[in-house]
């Protein structure tokens, strides 16, 4: 999957002021964030779906068929969420 990480990082730092804030409310140390944001680790249609939901991530960050992709991971997840309760 290609992730535009120039958009991801202006997001994180926009709407959170650091790494360390944005991994705070997600619930991750803030070196996992910062190899995940910087592409030195990959992150996972999972972690998209979950990081969405703080970062509101928009449309153009995504091809055509990561974005389909993308739709299908939260379908998925919205699924799940009812299965669990």
């Amino acid at each position: 999957m290609v992730l535009n990480y120039a958009e991801l990082r202006e997001n994180v730092i926009e709407k959170y002021g650091s790494y360390a804030n944005f991994a705070d409310e997600i619930g991750y140390t803030e070196a996992a964030v910062t190899k995940k944001i910087e592409g030195k680790a990959p992150i996972t249609i999972a972690e998209i779906v979950e990081w969405g939901k703080y970062l509101l991530f928009s449309r153009v960050s995504f091809t055509d068929e990561e974005y389909i992709e993308w739709r299908k991971a939260i379908e998925a997840k919205k699924a799940e969420m009812l299965l669990t309760g």
